[in-house]
């Protein structure tokens, strides 16, 4: 661990000695779920936000202070995950392979009903919100949408994939 760590984890749990590796690892596990769920209320705030925008039809300091953080820590996180190689997959086999192929496949076709989904939500929320039709309630457009983004995730994912063998 570094200092800059050491310094960290003693500031935020206010302790003055030092933590031994078993404290560590605990610690650590426990601020990157804490890290997890707080980016998962950002982004709910964000929604939020956006809501408001829509409503209020102003747009106010705390709802870029909450984009700017929100897309801030996402890219630190991004950054941090590829400089250390965490963000690869890796494989042994030519069936390991196949096999983690067909799972992103499966995910990606999720991902692009969950999306297509989204866009739907939040169009029907827009409307009721603020009179917003964001795509017009065509529904070419949110299946389109679908594809495009399930495609591009599935392409991100087999890119990141690193043959071991």
């Amino acid at each position: 661990m570094s200092r800059l760590n050491d310094f960290l984890i003693k500031w935020f749990t206010n302790s003055s000695t030092d933590k031994d590796e078993r404290e560590k690892i605990q610690l650590n596990e426990r601020l990157a779920n804490m890290y997890m769920i707080t980016t998962i209320l950002i982004a709910l705030l964000l929604l939020l936000s956006v809501i408001d925008i829509i409503h209020t039809k102003q747009i106010m300091m705390t709802h870029v202070a909450v984009f700017i953080l929100f897309f801030g820590l996402n890219i630190i996180s991004l950054v941090i995950m590829g400089k250390g190689g965490l963000d690869h997959s890796r494989v042994n086999s030519k069936a390991e392979y196949r096999h983690l192929i067909k799972k992103y496949a499966v995910i990606c076709i999720g991902f692009a009903i969950y999306f297509g989904l989204a866009l739907f939500g939040l169009d029907l929320l827009f409307d009721a919100v603020g009179g917003i039709k964001t795509y017009g309630g065509n529904p070419i457009n949110y299946i389109v949408g679908g594809i495009v983004m399930g495609i591009l995730i599935y392409i991100m994912r087999v890119v990141k994939i690193k043959k071991e063998y």
